[in-house]
């Protein structure tokens, strides 16, 4: 991990007891916020109720699960508040009666009312990923590799009702490493941000006090809007770079795929996971033409240049290495992936 630069950030839990006296409620859905929630519990700073949406079926047998947040809280013995709308009255009276200091909001989803932010009594606050005010929305690490930033990080601000434009209280940043995923950016991301909500709600226990907020510069701004099933085709007459950022960026979804169209076999649609930038001017092939395929990789024509496939997926198979997947499917140069 590159290394990580401070806002206005928060203190240390002192020497590692139990901090009494703010009584907060935690909001968050997937398995980005558990390192918050445990972050928090680690430091003695257990949140009294924590708010997710309903059980709902998971995975292929369909069965109905609590959702990340939801199993995290009930392991470490915290309440939880499951609603499908958290401005409801039944919702509002359930987090009124924990009179929380601090709602404290992951990964959510769920907007919260005027009703709602008047009853903590330091305010809520928000962990966001991504340095604010610069990718505000439901998708900051997809749209920040998609767009090639070298830089991203981690925000806690004040939650407003204008959606991400709240002051910033703290934000820590670090490097989009080379070929990295969205899925695996947003693990670093989450513990980079769990220890520095941590730290800040440390500090309020302490202090009785939230750290000052800087507001945001709404000319800097850029809107992470929400990902679609159908960005996930795959576009080769884009750049070399642009075409392994989107690839990068909708892993693991909903993945990018392309139809590979391969001598005379029935055309398959295929998962790209892993790709990379070859030759990047040259190539005078119509783009999605197979220049080349070896064990390093399935070489194909781009926008002006090339890209080099090296992990593939077929329909309900298994995620393989350029060689494995040539062995059961044979390319070769002028077939076409479309």
């Amino acid at each position: 991990m590159a290394g990580d630069r401070g806002g206005e950030g928060g203190g240390e839990a002192p020497g590692g007891a139990p901090l009494n006296g703010l009584p907060s409620v935690f909001l968050g859905t997937p398995e980005a916020a558990v390192p918050a929630l445990r972050a928090l519990v680690a430091a003695g700073l257990a949140p009294d109720l924590a708010v997710t949406p309903p059980h709902r079926p998971r995975g292929r047998g369909g069965r109905v699960e609590p959702c990340p947040v939801a199993a995290a809280a009930e392991a470490a013995g915290i309440p939880v508040h499951a609603t499908e709308d958290v401005n409801s009255p039944l919702s509002l009276g359930a987090i009124h009666a924990r009179r929380p200091a601090l709602l404290l909001v992951v990964a959510f989803g769920q907007i919260l009312g005027d009703d709602l932010l008047r009853v903590p009594g330091l305010g809520a606050l928000n962990l966001h990923f991504s340095l604010l005010p610069r990718w505000r929305g439901a998708a900051p690490v997809q749209r920040a590799i998609e767009a090639g930033d070298a830089v991203t990080g981690v925000t806690v601000q004040r939650v407003v009702r204008k959606l991400d434009a709240g002051p910033v209280i703290a934000l820590r940043e670090t490097e989009v490493g080379p070929g990295e995923r969205a899925g695996e950016l947003e693990a670093r991301l989450a513990d980079l941000g769990a220890a520095l909500l941590a730290g800040i709600v440390a500090h309020a226990a302490e202090t009785g006090a939230l750290i000052p907020g800087k507001e945001q510069d709404e000319r800097l701004v850029k809107v992470a809007r929400k990902v679609r099933k159908e960005e996930g085709r795959a576009e080769f007459a884009q750049s070399p770079a642009a075409f392994c950022w989107k690839t990068r960026a909708l892993h693991p979804w909903p993945l990018v795929t392309a139809e590979l169209r391969a001598g005379a076999r029935k055309p398959e649609r295929i998962a790209l996971h892993r790709v990379e930038p070859a030759a990047l001017d040259g190539v005078a092939e119509e783009p999605g033409t197979v220049l080349a395929a070896g064990k390093e990789g399935i070489l194909v024509a781009c926008g002006g240049g090339s890209v080099r496939l090296t992990s593939l997926q077929r329909p309900g198979g298994k995620v393989l290495e350029a060689a494995a997947f040539l062995n059961g499917f044979p390319v070769r140069p002028g077939d076409r992936f479309a």
